[in-house]
């Protein structure tokens, strides 16, 4: 997924992908914060995933993946998707009901989750000082969420479930990328959630009037184009150099918030969101050496092996001679 596109290798072209991306995905949460209070969470989910298909057919058919939809792990693609409709759950539940600065905030926790779930899920090791930055991390959720005080939402604990099931989903998306394409991945959690949403729309639509049924059209539209680009920002250049830029949604939903909503983010939220940032960046740039540094050494034991085949080689043609 970090592996620099050799067709195009100019950083910005990666950095301009990711900030499209995020701004397109903000521009979805900003429709779907509309209509989350007004409509139920099947109806919207079904409208964000059914529409999705439209850019994703589009992206499919452009890439040539269309032949890659084939797949022998469908249980796997079942369960990766429905961790990942729980957590589109409460990231509707929190937009509904928190601000949504705030929301992206506690949503910007998933890289500490990663961080967690890979030593258990992956059997991976984590030094000392990514330790102190997932705990850096929660301190900063913890100033937004401020369980115990009068200021306590449900909605911020959800959110951070949601958080939680993003990061669960990506840890199972890692272990599907071996075997199957980006394409596939999408398209699958798009069919589950179609079918999902659609089994239980009967019990809970509520036909909307033109402006609602456009919002929740142009929540999949976008959401399919912000996954679409987001795969795109990953092919083109090395996760270290785009996801700072990946921050640029909180600027969205600060902008967003206070145009629609007049919602203005207080200190908490500010203090525990630039936290969650910096350990965020620390735990990516941290693991990107880590990348760095086992790709070296495997490429330091092919050296070595070639050179002991040559060696060989030589003094078996020694001792004929």
């Amino acid at each position: 997924m970090s592996q620099v596109n050799p067709k195009n290798e100019n950083p910005l072209w990666g950095i301009f992908y990711i900030i499209t991306a995020v701004s397109m995905l903000a521009v979805m949460d900003a429709f779907t914060k509309h209509v989350a209070p007004l409509y139920s969470y099947p109806q919207i989910l079904f409208f964000r995933s059914i529409f999705s298909f439209i850019p994703l057919y589009f992206y499919l058919k452009k890439s040539s993946q269309l032949h890659t939809l084939k797949t022998k792990r469908l249980g796997f693609h079942f369960y990766r998707g429905m961790i990942s409709i729980f957590a589109t759950y409460c990231f509707v539940y929190a937009l509904a009901n928190i601000p949504l600065a705030s929301m992206y905030a506690i949503e910007f926790a998933a890289p500490i989750f990663i961080t967690i779930l890979s030593v258990f899920m992956l059997q991976e090791r984590v030094n000392f000082t990514r330790w102190m930055a997932v705990i850096g991390g929660f301190l900063g959720v913890l100033f937004i969420v401020q369980p115990g005080s009068e200021t306590f939402q449900l909605a911020s604990l959800i959110a951070l479930f949601g958080s939680f099931f993003y990061a669960l989903g990506g840890i199972q998306i890692r272990q599907l990328s071996t075997t199957e394409s980006s394409g596939s991945i999408v398209f699958y959690f798009l069919a589950l959630c179609t079918i999902v949403s659609a089994i239980m729309l009967p019990f809970s639509w509520k036909t909307p009037n033109w402006f609602d049924l456009m919002c929740m059209i142009n929540v999949g539209l976008c959401g399919g184009v912000g996954q679409i680009l987001f795969t795109k920002a990953f092919s083109q250049q090395k996760l270290s150099v785009i996801a700072p830029f990946g921050y640029v949604g909180i600027l969205w939903a600060v902008f967003f918030g206070w145009l629609f909503w007049n919602e203005i983010p207080g200190m908490n939220e500010w203090v525990g969101g630039a936290i969650i940032i910096v350990s965020g960046l620390y735990i990516t740039f941290q693991e990107q050496k880590a990348k760095k540094l086992v790709n070296a050494l495997e490429l330091e034991n092919v050296r070595n092996l070639e050179d002991a085949l040559d060696f060989e080689v030589d003094r078996s043609m020694r001792r004929e001679n």
